[in-house]
């Protein structure tokens, strides 16, 4: 690589961080002033247009943000991934052994549901899935390839820090959910490191989503919600140990 190519990296880079950052935040304050009440149409519409506007700073800064990767095998990525996020999976079934399924029921329910109906599910499984597409693609993929060209680590750390920032807006909200931080930023980050596969990373996000699972069993009872998060926890528990038997596969390689 020329030394002009390795001059331009950094500020195509950092010229994502910085426009991905702007156009998110503004388009919050934009939709606060317009919209001082947010009906899940309002807060569908602030997502299509969010990921329309990242998609476009995509576009300039690294051109198609799903073009094809030579990455890992999905089932193998998903593996790796699932496997680390393991350690984010235990203390929901530590709540239920100890307080019962009732209180994760409660405590999983979006903010902005009053009460589950067939229109919620069918809004929870678009809005979710889309950022779910954001997640993987642009907080990560985008930003890892970004970042990477100075070095591996500073992929991992490009990508952390952009879902630190803008998951969840905590400069305007306050909200710094570190499980957010750790799980859907350095986890993603790493493992997407490892193996470049984006769409492991957001069908993890998706198991991972615990409004999402509300919005999709909560007709069923606590006890079911319960289920998921229990079973979620075994997929996790063997993903890991199978990751140990595969020996130097798991070791901290990078494709």
């Amino acid at each position: 690589m020329s030394k002009e190519m390795r001059l331009k990296n950094p500020y195509r880079a950092i010229g994502y961080f910085i426009a991905f950052t702007l156009a998110g935040y503004l388009l919050l304050l934009a939709f606060k002033s317009m919209f001082p009440t947010v009906t899940l149409e309002i807060r569908g519409a602030f997502i299509g247009l969010e990921f329309c506007l990242i998609y476009l700073i995509a576009r300039i800064f690294h051109g198609s943000p799903f073009k094809p990767t030579k990455g890992a095998p999905y089932l193998e990525s998903l593996r790796h991934v699932l496997g680390l996020l393991l350690i984010g999976y235990v203390s929901p079934v530590i709540v239920i052994i100890i307080a019962g399924p009732q209180s994760v029921f409660q405590d999983a329910r979006p903010p902005f549901v009053d009460t589950w109906s067939p229109f919620i599910l069918a809004f929870a499984l678009i809005h979710w899935g889309v950022i779910s597409v954001m997640v993987a693609y642009f907080y990560h993929a985008v930003t890892y390839d970004l970042f990477s060209k100075l070095s591996r680590f500073f992929g991992i750390l490009g990508a952390t820090a952009l879902v630190t920032i803008n998951y969840n807006f905590p400069l305007l909200s306050n909200y710094w959910n570190l499980w957010d931080i750790l799980f859907f930023g350095l986890v993603f980050a790493y493992s997407y490191s490892v193996n470049r596969n984006p769409a492991a990373l957001a069908s993890a996000y998706l198991l991972s989503e615990v409004p999402l699972w509300w919005c999709i069993l909560a007709p069923l009872g606590a006890p079911t919600l319960a289920t998921y998060f229990v079973g979620r926890f075994w997929i996790s528990l063997i993903a890991l140990l199978s990751l140990f038997k595969s020996g130097p596969k798991f070791n901290f390689r990078a494709s």
